[in-house]
């Protein structure tokens, strides 16, 4: 081994460079994690931040668009515009259309009356979460455009009807879900999804004349 000690010895001196005023400086090499990695991780996290910035900004900017274009169409109609000071949600409290997900809310809202009968009309967003597994949950935001009517002239029973969803209602009618079918007219019970706690009645309710309404 003693043998072998010059070649360690230069092998020592050409790692050690020496400058004009006779310090030495070892030279550097980058590993990973050093300052050029987290350089990079920086400006990564840096460009993400903006992007999510510029579609915030973006979003913002076009629900203000078009809650000034409700505004100028309600003011064209001369009636009230609302916006979102309004009850609607405390007065529609239980209607199954108004009470899905989480976060609801409804604004750029414009009422009038006519003939005894509150009209309604505006946008209702509401957030739904779905699970990732290990990775936590997803929130993903919803919004409708809604005309609520509200009397107390009639006496309907309550009932919800909306356009069917053909792979998952047709689930949930195999798994017990309610759905309020029509023999004299199955392209309507195809298309529809009718519901209600007083079934008869509502069967009753959607007549023939009714469903065409609803169908055109």
């Amino acid at each position: 081994m003693e043998a072998d000690a010059p070649q360690y010895v230069s092998m020592i001196k050409s790692l050690i460079l020496t400058d004009a005023i006779g310090r030495a400086r070892v030279p550097q090499c980058h590993l990973p994690g050093d300052k050029t990695i987290d350089r990079f991780g920086l400006l990564l996290f840096i460009g993400i931040g903006s992007i999510l910035v510029l579609v915030f900004i973006v979003s913002q900017w076009l629900e203000k668009r078009r809650t000034d274009a409700w505004r100028r169409a309600a003011e064209a109609l001369r009636l009230p515009f609302l916006g979102a000071n309004n009850d609607i949600l405390n007065r529609t409290a239980g209607f199954k259309v108004l009470s899905e997900g989480i976060r609801q809310r409804f604004y750029n809202a414009v009422e009038a009356d006519a003939d005894n009968v509150r009209i309604t009309v505006g946008d209702f967003s509401y957030r739904t979460r779905t699970s990732n597994g290990t990775r936590g949950s997803k929130s993903k935001r919803h919004v409708r455009t809604l005309c609520v009517l509200e009397t107390n002239t009639l006496d309907t029973p309550h009932g919800h009807l909306r356009p069917q969803r053909a792979v998952f209602d047709k689930l949930g009618a195999l798994l017990g879900g309610q759905d309020i079918n029509f023999d004299d007219d199955p392209a309507f019970s195809d298309a529809y999804v009718l519901q209600g706690e007083q079934e008869s009645a509502v069967h009753e309710l959607f007549d023939a004349q009714t469903r065409l309404v609803c169908r055109s």
